[in-house]
């Protein structure tokens, strides 16, 4: 199976690059292929010409040991039936801003707005961080975990990279611009949301983090609420960077842009 990947580097230069790629050999698809256009403008059926049921009638089907309505258009993969399927996924290590009404039925004080990014491993594997925006100002980080959703507060997470004071959050998410006052207010009210807690070091947010996920997570009964903490940070937030200074420079970045949004 091949595959032409078309790319524009900018409005300026309208050319369109193209290159043809190998994405390796692929199981004979069985009978009749996907849809496709015709020369005359109209969808017809592309056979699969390797496969010994092309454009045999109901009556040879059967002889085969096959349905007679057998449609085709899938591949048999270690005696499973295979499909492929094509997906459009956000671009990698992008921060995204979002502007979605569903957003507001996850709870009372949620609004529309987020950003997201979906950050991609070095074994491509990746996860998707979502930061909700708050209508008291905080903002809540969603991710999934063996296909449940959680959230965790953006401050806690904040504490427990690099123990952080308020201080420097509060210049991190201003970035100098002290003239905006929107956002020199949704930095103080972040940080007013965060004082219920009462956890100020890293260790102490690690630790707060350990305990609520441990029975999620079935790590080893033998580590800490801290290491499971740590390893919670570690898996799921900002995966595509290694050290926990820069997720928390990153996880500043994405604040900053959800409170100009």
């Amino acid at each position: 199976m091949t595959v032409k990947l078309c790319w524009k580097v900018d409005e300026s230069n309208p050319t369109v690059r193209s290159v043809i790629k190998d994405c390796g050999l692929v199981p004979i698809m069985v009978r009749v292929g996907v849809p496709s256009l015709s020369k005359s403008g109209l969808d017809s059926k592309e056979q699969s010409v390797r496969c010994n049921l092309r454009s045999l009638p109901s009556v040879e089907l059967v002889r085969h040991h096959e349905e007679p309505e057998e449609f085709g258009g899938y591949f048999i993969i270690n005696g499973n039936e295979r499909l492929i399927r094509y997906l459009i996924l956000p671009r990698r290590n992008h921060v995204i801003a979002l502007h979605r009404p569903s957003f507001q039925s996850r709870g009372p004080s949620y609004t529309p707005y987020a950003v997201q990014i979906r950050c991609v491993r070095s074994d491509q594997s990746s996860v998707t961080n979502t930061l909700h925006y708050l209508a008291n100002g905080s903002a809540m980080l969603r991710f999934s975990w063996r296909k449940q959703e959680y959230v965790v507060p953006i401050m806690l997470l904040l504490k427990a990279l690099v123990g952080a004071s308020d201080r420097e959050v509060f210049e991190g998410v201003v970035m100098q611009e002290y003239e905006n006052t929107f956002l020199i207010d949704r930095a103080e009210l972040l940080l007013r949301s965060y004082k219920i807690y009462g956890l100020h070091s890293s260790d102490q947010c690690l630790d707060y983090l350990g305990d609520k996920f441990r029975v999620v997570l079935g790590l080893p009964e033998d580590w800490t609420n801290l290491d499971v903490g740590a390893w919670l940070v570690r898996k799921v937030v900002l995966v595509h960077l290694e050290a926990p200074r820069d997720k928390f420079r990153m996880l500043l970045c994405v604040v900053g842009s959800l409170g100009v949004q």
